[in-house]
């Protein structure tokens, strides 16, 4: 058979409050034509569907699109929950998406019971295990359970009473595995080594299909993140996001890469050179990111590059800080210390350069303000 694994979808997702929905209904057509391409039997998606819990109405839309040209191709499909996912969510009319070869697997209970598969004479159990509660592991096997590695081990422990001699067993897992690379947009609140579990809990499996980490990578030979199709944070600029095709009766693992129109992009360097580069780039609709080697902070400094890309996402500068933009709220901008507030209000309400008379004066007026604060008397 012909299976496509991919996963963290982030239906809904937006960078820098940029939507990027329109990137992600392009992306739904490059998968569907990998679909049709190469006779893809079954799609795996291993969690992290929507971005959040409660997801938008076009982030449901492009879901059911989605979906729904997969059944009209004769492909079945296999989904897990992440832990971005509302498991209850997904699974809603999961008996009826049943009948049409749309299998959601949300629950332990669930987990441990194989979907087979079978294609002229050849078997796959699919089993999936969406990302969980250490807490309802623990109930349900009433063991010694400490840790997430020791919950997974419990449950493959059930699964594999299930296995059949002659057939090829795949889990769908969402999981922080050992050693896997992490980017800035995978969730770190959750990536860490209270939920790390080791890759050799899957040895039995013939393939392992996970979600989690955005980077597609190999763990071990048979333990794979197809990693996310769409650009998900600056962190993943250099990655070249595809699915992974698995072939098993070649026993062969093929990534196709997703191409979308839009990029992102990093540009760095001094100030002038990255006004250049704008001037040949004008009206790009990447997003990009500027990092400034040779200039301070300024509200001005976003207005310049805004001119030249429509989706400046942000700009950072020689102080190690983004730039404030149209796009911050009041709550970011409190974050800001009060000279870059005021220099920023001088540059760009009263349109006049700020000096360094003008700079030393504020530093002053700040000092004495903070002198006064904190009851120091003149």
């Amino acid at each position: 058979m012909k299976i496509l694994h991919t996963s963290d979808l982030h239906l809904g997702k937006t960078l820098n409050n940029y939507s990027l929905i329109k990137s992600q209904y392009e992306m739904k057509n490059n998968m569907l034509n990998i679909i049709k391409e190469n006779n893809i039997d079954i799609v795996l998606i291993s969690g992290d569907i929507f971005d959040t819990s409660i997801s938008t109405s076009q982030a449901i839309d492009l879901y059911s699109d989605i979906i729904t040209e997969i059944i009209k191709s004769k492909t079945e499909v296999v989904i897990i929950a992440g832990n971005h996912d509302s498991a209850s969510r997904l699974s809603q009319l999961n008996e009826v998406l049943k009948e049409v070869g749309v299998y959601v697997i949300t629950g332990i209970e669930e987990a441990v019971k194989p979907i087979c598969f079978e294609r002229n004479g050849e078997i796959i159990q699919i089993f999936g295990l969406s990302y969980f509660n250490i807490e309802n592991v623990k109930i349900r096997y009433k063991n010694n359970i400490n840790t997430y590695n020791d919950a997974y081990k419990a449950i493959i422990g059930e699964m594999n009473k299930s296995f059949l001699e002659n057939a090829k067993q795949i889990l769908l897992a969402h999981a922080f595995v050992k050693g896997g690379k992490v980017s800035d947009s995978d969730c770190l609140t959750k990536v860490g080594t209270s939920e790390e579990v080791n890759a050799d809990v899957f040895k039995d499996f013939y393939y392992v299909a996970l979600g989690h980490l955005h980077s597609p990578q190999n763990i071990t030979e048979n333990v794979r993140y197809s990693g996310s199709p769409l650009k998900y944070s600056f962190s993943e600029v250099n990655q070249k996001k595809s699915v992974t095709i698995i072939d098993t009766i070649l026993n062969t693992k093929t990534e196709i890469p997703i191409k979308i129109s839009e990029d992102l992009v990093v540009l760095e360097g001094a100030y002038l050179d990255i006004l250049e580069k704008a001037k040949l780039m004008k009206n790009s609709t990447d997003y990009i990111k500027l990092i400034i080697t040779d200039k301070s902070s300024s509200f001005s400094v976003y207005d310049v590059f805004k001119e030249y890309f429509p989706n400046l996402c942000s700009i950072e500068t020689n102080r190690g800080r983004d730039v404030i933009t149209e796009r911050m709220e009041i709550k970011d901008i409190n974050k800001l210390p009060t000279y870059e507030v005021i220099k920023g209000f001088y540059s760009e309400i009263i349109k006049q350069e700020f000096t360094k008379e003008k700079e030393a004066l504020l530093n002053k007026a700040i000092m004495l303000r903070e002198q006064k604060d904190n009851g120091v008397k003149d």
